[in-house]
């Protein structure tokens, strides 16, 4: 890939990035009530695009682990299936299987996926703040930081680390897109914590609070950022392979 046409993707990816996460943020605003409980029910269109991001970052780290056997593209791909799986309810809803007793009884949702067990789910019992931070849902948190934040940037920073990822061949989420797993976190966190306020000030209805909507368009957009770092990584490689093929043509015909 050529230093100007990085360039140019690179600029690409941010103006996308930002202008969905703008567009989201704003139709906090502006969506009504019954809308904002349409759009954040299961199987609705908010969750139904997270599949549909979850199940095309999947498909192109197996194309690049069959294209180069990178076994860190493997298990990317294993575990954005897991993340569709778990969205999906590994497709209860869509196959028509019930939820087995066994899980049901221990299920907040009454669903066949692990997110909601009880011993997984933050929201059941009166857990300690060590026992939240096993939760898959801060587990999940803690791995979009520490691989999509902290590591590119400790490779920025330190040659040996960036040696180090190079040696083992780990793929690296570019900062320009592991930044907004962070922006995600922080509007997420204002409509969380301050949007109420500013809506009592102004005297509106706090939309987003009352569904789901928010939790729901945070995980869209995390599952968005994932399948953007999966096709750069994806078109990346398929630069390398195009760069190598011409000159293993001009080699070949310097040698005739």
């Amino acid at each position: 890939m050529s230093v100007q046409r990085k360039h140019a993707e690179t600029k690409l990816c941010i103006y996308l990035l930002s202008a969905t996460l703008i567009l989201s943020s704003v139709t906090y605003y502006i969506v009504e009530p019954a809308t904002a409980e349409k759009l954040s029910i299961e199987d609705g269109l908010v969750e139904n695009a997270e599949a549909i991001n979850w199940l095309l970052a999947a498909l192109l780290m197996f194309i690049l682990f069959f294209q180069g056997k990178n076994p860190w593209h493997l298990l990317l791909a294993i575990f954005f299936v897991v993340c569709l799986g778990e969205e999906i309810s590994w497709g209860q809803r869509l196959i028509g299987f019930s939820t087995p007793q066994s899980i049901t009884n221990i299920n907040i949702q009454k669903e066949f996926n692990l997110h909601n067990l009880r011993l997984f789910d933050r929201r059941y019992g009166d857990k300690t703040w060590w026992e939240t931070m096993f939760t898959l849902g801060r587990l999940f948190a803690m791995f979009w930081l520490a691989y999509g934040c902290v590591l590119p940037v400790l490779v920025k920073a330190s040659r040996r680390a960036e040696a180090l990822v190079g040696n083992i061949r780990l793929p690296i989420v570019p900062l320009h897109i592991g930044v907004f797993f962070l922006l995600n976190y922080v509007v997420y966190k204002y409509y969380k914590v301050l949007h109420p306020s500013v809506c009592a000030r102004f005297h509106m209805a706090d939309t987003v609070n009352s569904s789901t909507l928010l939790v729901e368009t945070r995980e869209w957009f995390c599952s968005l950022v994932f399948l953007m770092f999966a096709a750069w990584e994806f078109w990346a490689r398929q630069g390398k392979i195009q760069s190598q093929t011409a000159t293993a043509q001009s080699s070949g015909g310097d040698g005739r």
